[in-house]
């Protein structure tokens, strides 16, 4: 259960993922009960807080902590700000997954009257370990994963450390830390430009203009599922996790890679002369500045390769 006073969403201190044992063992029942006393006090104590939940972990079961929610909460005409779920690609490592529970939860949400209900998912990663993945291979799949869900159903979203830390030895960001920073900064170009490129198997582009119009920034994130996260499971689309709960996991995609070692960039601007600024993340950069270079417009073009894993920002400012 959560609930905020603001459009950002934070716990409380009621059950976490009521669909997993470890976090609550009562009933379903007593849990909408909870609920309707919970949501109804914060509602008499602050009219304008938001009220949200359930926080489920298997967002693609019909349990009673979802689509039997959802029908609880609508028969008593509690709040419902947000629907809470949480989602680790586990071992399919696909950044398009976290796209797909996106638009299923939006039609359930939809289709159970809730069309005004916030979709978040405020808990989502790769996986919770770091497994055999790279620094960077984790990195990519974050900022792909991000580029992803700006043109998803999914209102808010909270990346969830889990084990893997943001930070080398020495304290300084690691190449996760990095590629959440990049994905930062693109703030400071708040205005989305019509991009082209951008593919559902792993291949991130986002583009956006500073509100003066002077500085152009663009995203690249390149990642690769790895072959052995490809194809059909061996043993089902089922997770059993002993005495637990048992997960049900979209079907894993079979995809081909091909030309998958760079990239060609056309950047339409302003006439003018800008500076051109590459920034890398890769298994031997860390955000290093790759070079500076002048370019004229109405048109600026880059061509680069860019491996899998990696990622690129790029920064245009006008001079």
């Amino acid at each position: 259960m959560t609930f905020s006073r603001k459009a950002k969403s934070s716990r409380s201190d009621g059950p976490r993922s009521p669909d997993f044992r470890v976090f609550w063992t009562g009933t379903p029942q007593q849990y909408y009960e909870l609920y309707e006393k919970v949501a109804r006090a914060i509602k008499a104590a602050d009219p304008e807080a938001l009220i949200g939940g359930p926080t489920i972990s298997k967002p693609l079961d019909a349990t009673p902590y979802r689509d039997a929610f959802l029908d609880f909460v609508r028969s008593k005409k509690l709040p419902l700000d947000f629907f809470v779920w949480h989602y680790y690609t586990m071992d399919s490592n696909d950044p398009q997954t976290l796209v797909d529970i996106g638009k299923a939860i939006r039609s359930i949400l939809d289709a159970h009257g809730f069309r005004s209900t916030m979709n978040v998912v405020d808990e989502w990663n790769v996986d919770l370990f770091d497994r055999d993945l790279s620094k960077t291979a984790r990195a990519a799949f974050a900022a792909t994963s991000l580029i992803y869900m700006l043109n998803a159903p999914i209102d808010l979203q909270a990346y969830y450390r889990a084990d893997p830390s943001f930070r080398t030895a020495d304290g300084k960001p690691d190449a996760v830390g990095n590629a959440l920073t990049a994905f930062g900064m693109m703030k400071d170009t708040p205005e989305l430009l019509k991009s082209s490129g951008s593919d559902d198997a792993g291949f991130g582009v986002l583009a956006g203009r500073s509100k003066d119009g002077r500085t152009i920034q663009v995203l690249i994130s390149n990642y690769q599922i790895a072959a052995k996260s490809l194809g059909p499971r061996p043993t089902g689309d089922v997770l059993h996790i002993p005495n637990i709960m048992d997960i049900t996991l979209p079907p894993r995609r079979s995809l081909t890679y091909h030309d998958n070692g760079g990239y060609d960039l056309l950047v339409d601007a302003p006439a003018g002369k800008y500076r051109v600024t590459r920034y890398r993340i890769s298994d031997t950069q860390n955000f290093t500045e790759v070079d500076q270079t002048s370019q004229s417009g109405p048109q600026l073009r880059l061509r680069s390769t860019l491996p899998a894993p990696g990622i690129e920002l790029v920064k245009i400012v006008l001079q």
